[in-house]
């Protein structure tokens, strides 16, 4: 989690993009601020570890988890809202990969999205212009 926040704000900054971290959890992880003003609420996934496929396609979450806490055992898994967000960026610390994709992209009613490196998510910071 932290590490893919803390890089995908450092490619933020790198693409000319201000980056903000809300102080609670309002369901996204950051605020990227185009240079033309656009804000737009980012939900970040991380992934450190797992099956990277043969094509380099990798398989990221797209649904919230809450009530994890350090000792407990029960989770609410649920879908995110299109409201509440509006783009995942997913950074592998496998491949080294970033993907940018609207969230009107993606089927918020499944589980998992998967990416590959060279398709037309890697790196697509101009979504968010």
């Amino acid at each position: 989690g932290e590490v893919g926040r803390l890089l995908a704000s450092a490619e933020l900054l790198k693409q000319g993009f201000g980056v903000a971290r809300p102080e609670s959890d309002d369901g996204y992880d950051l605020v990227s601020t185009s240079a033309a003003g656009r804000m737009c609420r980012l939900q970040v996934k991380t992934r450190s570890r797992g099956i990277v496929y043969g094509n380099g396609g990798e398989m990221f979450p797209v649904r919230r988890r809450r009530g994890a806490k350090k000792n407990e055992k029960s989770t609410e898994d649920r879908e995110y809202r299109a409201w509440e967000i509006d783009a995942f960026v997913f950074v592998s610390l496998i491949s080294g990969h970033c993907w940018v994709i609207s969230v009107d992209e993606i089927d918020l009613r499944k589980h998992f999205k998967s990416v590959s490196p060279g398709d037309r998510h890697d790196s697509a910071w101009h979504v968010l212009t």
